[in-house]
């Protein structure tokens, strides 16, 4: 579920992973998450950011997590200590908030009070959030998740997303296959995901 094209300086979003089965092949992970990419036509453009619950074959339990792509390579943080355990089911504060040049801070806790760390991203505000599943399987997992969120406007309002895109698909052998449903829930960053 992508969000619309206002300059953006943060998100504050709530996910959970229901505990999802992750079949063997490929990179063998599942997530729920929020990406936030730098704005077309701006110094980072095409660089991005993420966090959310993820569950892999490589570690048992889900753990929340972040990453970023920031023109020099792909950074990846998925496991202890740079990230902790979560429940399935239980819903995960996380927020992605600018803080100037060009760099993007995760925070957590209950009001996403506790900055986790930053991330150099190459860009300065988003035109692109987009909340839901990412799956890295060779077959079809069972997999469902919620994300519920909001984002704060260059003038520091925190606001709900007025309008959302549905993106369900998922990449089988090179092709698109619609396998992936999304229900929305109150406001259009707010939805149920999963495999159907």
């Amino acid at each position: 579920m992508t969000g619309g094209s206002e300059r953006v300086q943060g998100s504050q979003f709530k996910v959970l992973l229901r505990d999802a089965g992750v079949p063997e092949g490929g990179e063998e992970f599942v997530d729920e998450e929020e990406w936030v990419e730098g704005a077309y036509g701006q110094e980072g453009s095409g660089d991005w950011g993420e966090a959310g619950v993820i569950q892999s074959l490589r570690r048992s339990g889900l753990y929340w997590f972040w990453a970023y792509e920031n023109g020099t390579g792909l950074v990846k943080y998925l496991g202890s200590p740079y990230t902790g355990q979560v429940n399935a089911g239980e819903f995960e504060n996380l927020a992605l908030m600018a803080a100037g040049n060009h760099v993007w801070c995760l925070y957590g806790g209950p009001s996403w009070e506790t900055q986790v760390s930053c991330m150099n991203t190459g860009f300065t505000y988003s035109t692109q959030l987009t909340d839901g599943s990412e799956m890295a399987t060779n077959t079809k997992p069972e997999v469902a998740g919620t994300a519920e969120s909001n984002y704060e406007a260059l003038n520091g309002e925190l606001r709900n997303w007025n309008k959302a895109t549905d993106e369900s698909s998922t990449e089988e052998g090179g092709h698109h296959v619609s396998e992936v449903c999304e229900w929305n829930l109150s406001a259009p960053g707010d939805i149920n995901d999963g495999t159907c």
